[in-house]
Order: structure tokens, then C-alpha cells, then sequence
């Protein structure tokens, strides 16, 4: 869970480790009352990274959550700029 410091456009890009896997980000607004993802990156296969852009409110809180499609477990990492 995470606020941003402010309103902004921020671009959330998810890799892995393991080549043969497949994973998916996706972005939540917290508050909203919403159970869908506002953002997420779907592409199919294993080609990384897996990318989207959104604009973020600083009064609102965040989540995101990675999930495994295909393959094998492995590390992940996001980065948000």
C-alpha cells in the first residue's frame, strides 16, 4: 500500500527473474470501494517488461499486486517512476 507524495502520472514496470514465467501488474485504488484494478499489464507470453502508465492522486492510497499466469515461481520486481 503506498500514497504518492504527489498528484502525478507514474509509470509502474514489472520484471522477473525467470525467463519461461509469465506475470501480470495490476493497480488498485484502495478507497474507491472498487474490486477491479484501475491499471494493469497483460500482455501474453513472457516478454518483459510488463508496463502501463496512471495518473495517481496524492489523497488517495494505492496497491498494486503481481500475479502469476504461466511457469514457474520466481523474483519479481517493480518499479515505480
Amino acid at each position: 500500500q503506498f500514497r504518492p507524495k504527489s498528484s502525478e502520472t507514474l509509470k509502474f514496470s514489472l520484471t522477473w527473474a525467470t525467463a519461461t514465467a509469465d506475470y501480470d501488474l495490476h493497480l488498485y485504488a484502495l478507497s474507491t470501494g472498487q474490486t477491479a484494478s484501475i491499471a494493469q499489464a497483460e500482455h501474453a507470453g513472457t516478454t518483459q517488461p510488463e508496463e502501463f502508465s496512471q495518473f495517481l492522486s496524492s489523497t488517495q492510497d494505492y496497491a498494486f499486486v503481481v500475479r502469476g499466469w504461466d511457469g514457474p515461481a520466481g523474483s519479481w520486481s517493480v518499479a515505480i517512476k
